[in-house]
């Protein structure tokens, strides 16, 4: 089952437009699983609340399939290997204040512009995300910063980008 949203996304070509800003207007229902994403949490991480929620997203983008939203916490994610992104039909949004702890009212507040979500290289010469495979996928309310362009601009290769 496909749920229609109105989040004023951006996809071209399998590529999410990386930064956008704004709060979401009104809530969104969700046809699939949730999983949550912060840089901290209790010590458990099972990815089914912001109290257990994964430390890394590659975590969730590998257990995420089509119809699965993975919530970003309005936090700075610093990354050592670039993320691999393969799985269709996945939404990636940023910018939860990440403190709810009702199962019912989760995932929470979502504002970017008080909670903004970024995603940036940590340290090395690593590209920050690779694209391939992830038709219908939509990435909103995240910077992507700090990333490294194709070795060979000339290659054309749209999905590599940092």
């Amino acid at each position: 089952m496909n749920t229609k949203r109105n989040t004023g996304r951006w996809l071209h070509s399998g590529i999410a437009f990386l930064t956008m800003m704004g709060a979401l207007a009104g809530s969104a229902a969700y046809a699939g699983s949730a999983y949550y994403v912060a840089t901290t949490n209790n010590g458990t991480t099972n990815g089914t609340s912001w109290a257990t929620a994964f430390t890394d997203i590659q975590t969730a983008l590998n257990l995420a399939g089509d119809g699965d939203t993975i919530h970003l916490a309005g936090h700075t994610f610093g990354l050592t290997n670039q993320l691999d992104w393969t799985t269709s039909g996945i939404t990636v949004r940023g910018g939860y204040e990440a403190l709810e702890t009702d199962p019912v009212k989760l995932p929470g507040t979502n504002n970017p512009a008080l909670w903004p979500t970024v995603i940036t290289r940590e340290s090395g010469t690593i590209r920050i995300m690779y694209i391939n495979g992830a038709d219908n996928s939509t990435l909103e309310y995240v910077t992507v910063t700090g990333g490294l362009a194709p070795a060979d601009p000339a290659d054309g290769d749209r999905r590599n980008f940092g």
